[in-house]
């Protein structure tokens, strides 16, 4: 993998998204000029404990 260096202009982004399952939270880190994507970074998913998911899905039921 390679790493933004100082002074290159690019900025490092980090994302994070979970899907309507709730099964897990993915993450992804990127470098980018703030138009396109430049470098690719790691990705991963981190899977929801059942507690989380149960708490989050009363939540957002009441908000629908």
């Amino acid at each position: 993998m390679s790493v933004a260096e100082p002074g290159d202009g690019l900025m490092a982004a980090i994302g994070l998204m979970s899907g309507p399952s709730l099964d897990g939270i993915d993450a992804a880190l990127l470098w980018t000029d703030g138009v396109a994507t430049v470098r690719r970074g790691p990705a991963l998913t981190v899977p929801s404990r059942p507690a989380l998911r149960a708490t989050v899905w009363k939540i957002s039921a009441d908000f629908c």
